[in-house]
């Protein structure tokens, strides 16, 4: 890691939004970021990173715009059985 990387902590929404405009503003693969864990979850068996999600969303531009948090084509029914 180089001297002009930046570490940002991110969580939730707003942590996403900040490492969005970072990532704007920055060099390609300046950006490092350290992710909140803590509302972590499981459900049915599958582990759940909300922020993570939301984070990664974020950052390729495919986030729900509306709401702040999953992605724009999610069609809200995610278990169909």
């Amino acid at each position: 890691m180089s001297e002009n990387n930046l570490i940002a902590i991110s969580g939730g929404i707003g942590g996403a939004k900040l490492c969005y405009g970072l990532d704007q503003i920055l060099q390609p693969g300046q950006l490092r970021v350290i992710a909140n864990t803590g509302d972590d979850f499981l459900y049915l068996g599958f582990y759940i990173s909300p922020d993570i999600d939301t984070l990664i969303y974020t950052l390729a531009e495919v986030n729900n715009k509306e709401t702040g948090w999953g992605r724009e084509d999610e069609t809200g029914r995610p278990i169909m059985s």
